[in-house]
């Protein structure tokens, strides 16, 4: 008895180790192509937006150079006038 169940151990074991042949080489194939398309266009969006963000904050701070730079130059202000 113990050395059937040995056997169908061993064999289970063996054939459990086989390659699976359900997926054929070109499904295999594609399936890789289709996860490197995605890994780079997520990392084309990541890419992007790191640009935008940096775009964003030259804009914003030539606008705040250009509003500190008026108001030091503005040295002479006005009196309002009573009332």
């Amino acid at each position: 008895m113990n050395r059937v169940f040995v056997y169908l151990i061993g064999f289970l074991l063996f054939s459990a180790c086989k390659p699976d042949e359900s997926i054929s080489k070109e499904d295999r194939i594609s399936q890789a192509l289709s996860e490197r398309v995605e890994e780079f266009v997520l990392s084309q969006l990541d890419q992007c937006r790191e640009d935008a963000i940096f775009d964003a904050e030259i804009y914003v701070d030539s606008i705040l150079y250009d509003e500190l730079n008026i108001n030091l130059l503005d040295s002479v202000e006005m009196i309002s006038k009573p009332n």
